[in-house]
């Protein structure tokens, strides 16, 4: 390709072919996913400000440009090369057992001719595979349940994955109980959310294992008996540039967290409401808080769709976490098996989770 000739023409390219190779370097450097940190600082700046820190963890976690479950392979995630180990990589009597109950229930529905099942954040499909394997008995009762969930398009098994990479390996998972329903329809089917999975009077089956401990959550600490929410922004606001030769367009972007100068919308809309159903002393002590609006609104809607479902239905969901407000962050990041010591390390390749 002749970009120019001459001197200047051969300084133009030079200085094209530094700037990728430093933009390929830090892509691979410790700092995190550079497209992601590009990403989350054009949002900071078409705001003109800073974003909290559930903005910055479903970024993180989620965006299909270099996020961490969008864009990232499952195979560094998920295993001992990965991040971290779920408990059906450990065992499959975990998803044996996972089985025995949505049979249970199956039976308590009166055995319902169709039925589905929806798994939130499916991970590899380990769970879901022990889950179909274990009730493929050629018991009668174990042969019903299973044609319920190949009669009908909408029934089988519904799976909420953001993740081609785990898409991927849950379809290869799964491959093996793949048969044509009575009506032509695979057994498995994806979704990006859960308000994408259908509504309707199909009794349903709702399982979500480490799943609400990946949505997103808001911080908010108190200082001097004065609550403020914690917010990310850049070190330094500069102008952007599309000048190869501007050395602000060679730099990584460096985020960190601050305090909101005033109140918040999720000030008056999450952490009031909390702090109202706290005892005095509880109240007074606590120091930190943290909230996650998507998971009240996740569980919410699995709520709402089992009451207003005529054929019922029933959820199982699996989490670490704790009964009362521990009264301290929870919220961690994650690589390699080691709590790093930063939430802002890594953007897009540690994983960051929070105690439900």
């Amino acid at each position: 390709v002749k970009i120019g000739g001459g001197a200047s023409g051969g300084k133009l390219f030079s200085q094209l072919l530094q700037m990728f190779l430093r933009r390929l370097c830090r892509s691979f450097s410790s700092g995190g996913s550079l497209d992601l940190l590009r990403h989350v600082e054009g949002i900071i700046k078409f705001r003109g400000g800073p974003v909290t820190f559930a903005e910055y963890m479903r970024a993180a976690l989620s965006s299909p440009v270099g996020g961490y479950y969008g864009d990232k392979g499952a195979e560094s995630i998920v295993g001992s090369k990965g991040d971290f180990v779920t408990s059906p990589e450990i065992s499959q009597l975990f998803g044996e057992m996972v089985g025995l109950w949505a049979l249970t229930v199956w039976e308590q529905l009166q055995q319902p001719k169709s039925l589905r099942l929806v798994e939130l954040g499916p991970g590899k499909g380990t769970l879901m595979a022990d889950l179909l394997r274990s009730t493929s008995s050629p018991s009668p009762i174990f042969q019903s349940f299973q044609s319920a969930l190949h009669n009908g398009e909408d029934a089988g098994v519904h799976l909420v994955e953001i993740s081609p990479s785990f898409r991927k390996i849950q379809a290869d998972v799964l491959s093996k109980f793949e048969k044509e329903s009575q009506k032509g329809s695979s057994l498995v089917k994806w979704y990006n959310t859960l308000a994408d999975v259908p509504k309707d009077d199909i009794p349903t089956i709702y399982i979500a294992h480490e799943f609400f401990d990946a949505l997103p959550v808001h911080m908010f600490v108190k200082k001097s008996d004065v609550w403020s929410e914690i917010l990310v922004d850049l070190k330094e606001r500069k102008a952007v540039s599309l000048d190869p030769a501007d050395s602000n367009s060679r730099t990584e972007p460096e985020l960190e967290m601050i305090l909101a100068p005033g109140g918040t919308p999720a000030m008056k809309f999450l952490l009031s409401p909390k702090l109202e159903t706290l005892d005095d002393t509880f109240r007074e002590s606590v120091k930190e808080i943290e909230i996650s609006a998507s998971a009240m609104e996740h569980a919410l809607d699995i709520g709402e769709r089992l009451v207003s479902s005529k054929a019922g239905g029933a959820a199982l969901c699996i989490d670490y976490g704790y009964e009362k407000l521990p009264g301290r962050f929870t919220c961690r990041a994650i690589h390699n098996h080691k709590v790093l010591d930063d939430l802002l390390e890594l953007t897009g390749q540690a994983d960051l989770t929070a105690d439900v």
